[in-house]
């Protein structure tokens, strides 16, 4: 069935007979795949694809899994590994472009040369090997993103694919670290008014790290089992929650609450895992097509204004802000972007100042490896020894070079594989590795660079968070109120409404208080999380949008609305101190009947004191009366 889908999806993109290039490539997969029995996990993640898209949310690929052609065309990934290419759309003339470094979005746009449609331009040049070795031995590992509305969903569907008894929750097991375990020995002697070296807790230490301490559950993975086998052949299992609070072992066991007990690490060469993964990318998304009727696949990758606010906040109409400001904002406008809004990742922007798809795929590849960055193509780049496009930013960089100097594949392969999990840095070079790499004269710089990676990410799922970030920057140029209601809404909680609605001089104010917090080290998870929203909410400000005081009737329960274009309506849970369920019932409560006073709105939606006098600072209570009953004063 992979087999029969996928050539069915590379000929209505490709047309018929498949151009060699595409076919052989197909043709190689298939059988390193089908070969080594593998084509159902690429089935089964086709089926879960299929499901979470009917639902309305796209899916976004991580890992290796863009190297496959087949995943490709089988709709599992939205990365083309395939070299850059041209292709026409209407009469399927094809043009490949295998030496170019640039992604195939990256180049010039121009008709088809036979029928004079619009060429699509594709391809991001990912070697297939990444992702199953030379000979396909390695077991696809296919993650997946799912939007957290829909994920649980996809879990349970992945359940009912393979029957009850078939699949599990993945379980996770957290043991004492060395910290944990000193400071349980410490306490422990302080409790019995012992005063013992530091040696001696030391020693003791040694003996508590590695201990069980609690069991968990893995994000989104699920075990499966095959059939004619007993999960507990493996490892035994166990509920994730209070079965009393579940309603009994009845109910959880409907709601296939069943996890691993033992970590998955202890089988992940026995049983095959899902990784059905949650992120908010789908979400916004979803949101976004709702607002502006512009749906994700449809915005274009190489829309010069969007790419530009990798480089500049010109676009945004930030080029005029005070010293205050952009010491907040940075010199881009990549503020909010998944995977580019970090400070860190905007410090890089604007040290390397991108202008092309490519560029950012260098960028995202760099940001989050790990010794591939800082002091080292960092240090090369501000040297002027290397270029953005010349230093090794994913792994698939290393096993193309090699081989572009004429090193056998399967020993380029073998040294990417030592470099990207961080065995060179820690070990060296292999002496066999030394010799190979000296024969193929590359630069000093280029084996230094090598010696001090420790980890490095695949260049599909550096690819897959570039689509993602690019469509975002489009929506952010093009429909900045729509874009973030978008963003705001998935962190509503750390949104301060009181403070947004004070204009950019409340919302700099609370960021200085923030700051002096975060200088002397006293800030909070969640005062992070409200100084992240606040520079989100004074870039809006700075392009000239408006925020609205929460509307007890009009704020939705957890969504911001745009509204007249320009202005921003709060939901209601960032209002501080009203919660989920003080917002549902609101929610619930106006739409059977208005509140006929604010002890009404009180006595049925369960609100505290704190929370109605927040409501009434804010000004959503000024048209109730104080109390059902009647105020002389009042009329």
């Amino acid at each position: 069935l992979m087999q029969t889908l996928s050539i069915e999806g590379a000929k209505e993109l490709y047309g018929q007979p498949l151009p060699p290039l595409v076919e052989q490539r197909l043709e190689t997969e298939l059988k390193a795949v089908i070969g080594n029995k593998f084509g159902v996990l690429y089935e089964i993640a086709r089926l879960l694809v299929e499901a979470s898209v009917a639902k309305g949310y796209s899916v976004g690929s991580r890992g290796s899994v863009g190297s496959s052609f087949a995943a490709y065309c089988l709709r599992i990934t939205e990365v083309n590994p395939l070299p850059s290419h041209e292709h026409c759309p209407a009469c399927h003339w094809i043009e490949f472009h295998p030496g170019e470094k640039l992604a195939g979005v990256d180049l010039a746009r121009r008709p088809c040369p036979r029928c004079g449609a619009v060429l699509q331009r594709d391809g991001y040049n990912i070697p297939f090997e990444t992702f199953v070795g030379f000979t396909g031995e390695k077991v696809p590992d296919i993650d997946l993103n799912f939007a957290s509305e829909v994920q649980s969903e996809i879990q349970k569907y992945a359940e009912t694919l393979f029957g009850k008894g078939q699949a599990f929750k993945a379980g996770t097991v957290s043991t004492l670290a060395d910290k944990q375990a000193f400071g349980f020995v410490k306490k422990y002697f302080e409790a019995k008014a012992q005063v013992k070296r530091k040696v001696e807790i030391e020693r003791l230490k040694s003996g508590l790290e590695g201990v069980k301490r609690t069991s968990g559950q893995h994000p989104g993975g699920v075990v499966l089992v095959p059939v004619g086998m007993d999960i507990n052949e493996v490892t035994p299992v166990q509920f994730s929650g209070d079965l009393n609070e579940m309603g009994g072992a009845e109910k959880a066991t409907e709601a296939s609450l069943y996890t691993t007990h033992f970590d998955y690490h202890a089988y992940d060469e026995t049983l095959v895992k899902l990784d059905i993964l949650g992120k908010d990318d789908g979400s916004a998304f979803r949101h976004l097509q709702e607002m502006t009727g512009v749906v994700e696949a449809e915005v274009p990758l190489d829309d010069p204004p969007a790419l530009a606010v990798f480089s500049t906040g010109k676009e945004l109409g930030l080029g005029s802000l005070t010293r205050e400001e952009k010491d907040w904002l940075g010199e881009t406008g990549a503020v909010a972007l998944p995977e580019f809004g970090t400070a860190n990742t905007r410090r890089m922007l604007e040290m390397t100042r991108p202008k092309t798809f490519t560029d950012l795929i260098y960028i995202s590849g760099l940001s989050h490896g790990t010794g591939v960055w800082t002091g080292n193509a960092e240090k090369l780049i501000a040297e002027k020894t290397a270029v953005l496009d010349t230093v090794i930013s994913t792994r698939d960089d290393i096993m193309n070079r090699l081989i572009q100097q004429g090193m056998e594949p399967e020993t380029a392969y073998d040294i990417t594989e030592k470099i990207r999990k961080g065995a060179v840095a820690k070990e060296g070079f292999k002496p066999a590795h030394e010799e190979a790499l000296a024969k193929a004269q590359l630069p000093k710089w280029w084996i230094d660079a090598c010696r001090k990676i420790q980890y490095m990410f695949p260049k599909a799922h550096a690819t897959a968070y570039c689509l993602t970030a690019v469509r975002m920057a489009w929506f952010k140029v093009h429909h900045p109120a729509a874009f973030y209601c978008a963003w705001l809404t998935l962190h509503a909680d750390a949104v301060e409404s009181d403070v947004v609605t004070r204009g950019k001089a409340g919302v700099l104010q609370r960021l200085r208080e923030l700051k002096t917090l975060r200088d002397e080290r006293k800030t909070t998870a969640k005062e992070e999380g409200v100084m992240n929203a606040l520079v989100v909410v004074l870039e809006a400000l700075c392009r000239g949008l408006q925020f609205l005081p929460v509307d007890l009737y009009q704020s939705q329960a957890h969504r911001f609305m745009p509204v007249d274009g320009h202005k921003l309506l709060p939901p209601l849970v960032s209002l501080a101190g009203l919660g989920e369920n003080a917002a549902r019932n609101i929610d619930a409560e106006r739409l059977l009947a208005p509140f006929r006073s604010v002890e009404d709105l009180a006595r049925r939606c369960g609100l505290n004191k704190t929370v109605v006098e927040k409501l009434t600072a804010t000004g959503a209570l000024k048209d109730l009366p104080r109390s059902d009953q009647a105020d002389l004063f009042g009329f």
